[in-house]
């Protein structure tokens, strides 16, 4: 599976949508805090599927708060419902090799909803952006527009 940012370009995946498949945790949560296992390993790997890319790929969570914001969405998302946790990895304002992630957590089908956006045409803004909004949304350190 091609990792973004060093076998995919992060160019190829700024401020695209994608679906989390699986979420690998290395670091843990204790008490609200994050703790990583060292200095060099990242806290987390994402599995996922990115709007434009022909091929899942895995994404190495880098930043502390991305981490945290992972942990939350994974703990409120109800599976059993099939929500689904999308992110969309953002240029960081210190560090342009290594974008921070936008987490939604969304109703069943908003990934695939989102990415054929003729389904707004039929239903019409409202009933498009009520079926694709966000249930929770974690954008603490991301800078939108």
């Amino acid at each position: 599976m091609p990792i973004l940012g060093k076998d995919v370009p992060w160019k190829d995946a700024r401020e695209k949508i994608c679906r989390v498949i699986h979420f690998t945790q290395l670091a843990k949560v204790e008490n609200g805090k994050v703790i990583a296992i060292d200095r060099t390993t990242p806290y987390g790997v994402l599995a996922v599927e990115c709007e434009g890319l022909s091929e899942e790929a895995t994404i190495w969570v880098g930043h502390r708060l991305d981490f945290l914001h992972l942990w939350q969405a994974f703990r409120q998302r109800n599976e059993a419902v099939g929500e689904e946790v999308l992110v969309v990895p953002l240029p960081h304002k210190w560090n342009p090799f290594l974008p921070i992630l936008l987490v939604w957590l969304c109703p069943k089908g908003a990934f695939s909803k989102m990415l054929h956006r003729d389904l707004q045409e039929k239903k019409g803004m409202a009933g498009y952006l009520e079926e694709i909004a966000p249930i929770a949304e974690w954008n603490e350190g991301v800078q939108i527009g």
